[in-house]
Parts: C-alpha cells; sequence; structure tokens
C-alpha cells in the first residue's frame, strides 16, 4: 500500500467533491445565466465538463494505485488513464452538442 498515492487520492476526492458543488454553484450557474453570447457561454460550460472529467478520472485513479488494486509503476496503467480521459473528453462534447441550440 502506498500511503501518498493514497492520501493525493483522498484530497482529489475533496478536489472534485468542491468542484462540483462550489465551483457549479459560482461560476458555472452565473455564467450561464448571463448575457454573454451562446459560442463563449458553451464554450465555458465545455470547459467545466472536460476538467469535471479529468478530475474524476485522477481521484478515482489514485485511491486504486495507493491500495494496491493496480500496479503504479506500470506504463500500461498511465497510458489506460490517457486513453480514458481522451476517449470521455469525446463523448462530453458529443453530450453537450446534442443538447445544446447551437
Amino acid at each position: 500500500m502506498e500511503i501518498k498515492i493514497l492520501v493525493a487520492g483522498i484530497l482529489a476526492t475533496g478536489i472534485v467533491i468542491g468542484h462540483f458543488t462550489l465551483g457549479f454553484r459560482m461560476y458555472v450557474v452565473p455564467m450561464l445565466g448571463s448575457y454573454t453570447p451562446l459560442v463563449p457561454r458553451a464554450t465555458m460550460h465545455g470547459v467545466f465538463h472536460h476538467l469535471s472529467v479529468f478530475l474524476c478520472l485522477a481521484a478515482a485513479a489514485r485511491p486504486a494505485i495507493g491500495l494496491g488494486k493496480v500496479d503504479y509503476q506500470s506504463n500500461q496503467l498511465f497510458v489506460r488513464f490517457l486513453g480514458a480521459n481522451y476517449a470521455l473528453f469525446a463523448v462530453g462534447p458529443l453530450a453537450m452538442l446534442v443538447e445544446s441550440a447551437l
């Protein structure tokens, strides 16, 4: 068990919770309700969701590594992590495109 990585995972989980609660309430809701043109609002909304995906994956990967569920020295883990990021980065904009009026 790798204690430092496990602690980093716990801290990353706190960051995810803050991102979804404070970040959404303090930045996304006012921005979406503003009179800013539609394209910049949709762009910033997409950036928020891209960051959400990355933070969630990073917060999930760290405890798994820290608890010894996966070999943290393996290059395959890093490649899978990057692949999952890019795959979910592709799904987010597609879902927003389906919902948006653009």
